[in-house]
């Protein structure tokens, strides 16, 4: 299930570096799954999943 919602995210911030990740460049992700009918739970377990684009120090 992971893998899924890594994989929606992968298209809007794929290219980014991890300290260019924040709530404006995840704004039109969010838009984008509000308009297809996700819910604000399902939208946010995506979110929670970008940690698998941040390196842990």
């Amino acid at each position: 299930m992971i893998k899924w919602h890594v994989t929606l995210l992968q298209s809007y911030i794929g290219d980014l570096e991890p300290q260019q990740i924040h709530d404006q460049t995840l704004e039109p992700f969010v838009k984008a799954r509000l308009a297809d009918g996700a819910s604000a739970t399902t939208i946010n377990r995506s979110l929670e999943s970008r940690g698998a684009f941040i390196p842990r120090c």
